[in-house]
Formats: C-alpha cells, structure tokens, sequence
C-alpha cells in the first residue's frame, strides 16, 4: 500500500513497485489508510509524512495501537530529511525511512523487498 497526497508522487512510486512485480492499493490521506490497512492488511505500506489530515507520525501510532494492524511493516517516504524526523521514525517503528523529493529508487527497492521477504 502506498500513502500519498501528492499525485504525482504516488503515481511514480506506484509504476515502480507494479514493475517489480507487487500489487499496489493507494490512499491518499491517513484516515484512508487506516481503514484499507483494518479491511485489507497490506504486506507492506509506504508512507508518506505529511498528510492533509494527520502525519504520518500519528498514523503509525494508530495502526500500532490496533491489534489487527499492529505488526503492519510501515516504511516512510518523506520530505522531512532532518535527523529530528529520523529519529522520530525509528522511535515510531517504521522499517525504513526513505526520503524525496529526489527519490532513490534503488534504495526503495532494497526497502520494498528486504521487507517483503523477496
């Protein structure tokens, strides 16, 4: 699953993770995500931090609060490139924490499958 407001951005994770073979369902807000991930638990998620209703901080703090999303491996994808931002993200338990606007498209491939197993 990929959580992301910007358009642009989803669509061009998105073609690279169906490339490597995965199935992608989109959110585009935290509160949608929540709901898909309850309803259809995601092998893996990226998210992005800066969502228009809540972070992607907070997110992760309800998905780990639920019982049927807690063990959900979260990896983020953001703008927020601080070493604040960072340590937030591993104090929030996301997997990997990626950043853009640039993206490394190797680097989140290694994330995308080292967590998936493959």
């Amino acid at each position: 699953m990929i959580v992301e407001d910007d358009e642009d951005v989803l669509d061009y994770i998105k073609a690279y993770v169906l490339d490597w073979g995965h199935t992608v369902l989109e959110a585009t807000t935290g509160a949608g995500a929540i709901l898909a991930m309850r309803k259809l638990l995601p092998d893996l998620v990226i998210m992005d931090i800066g969502l228009p209703d809540m972070t992607g901080f907070e997110a992760v703090q309800l998905i780990r609060k639920d019982a049927e999303t807690a063990n959900l491996t979260v990896i983020a994808l953001t703008a927020l490139d601080t070493d604040e931002g960072r340590q937030k993200g591993e104090e929030a338990g996301f997997a990997a924490y990626l950043t853009k606007p640039i993206i490394d498209v190797e680097e989140l491939r290694e994330a995308v499958e080292s967590n998936l197993g493959d």
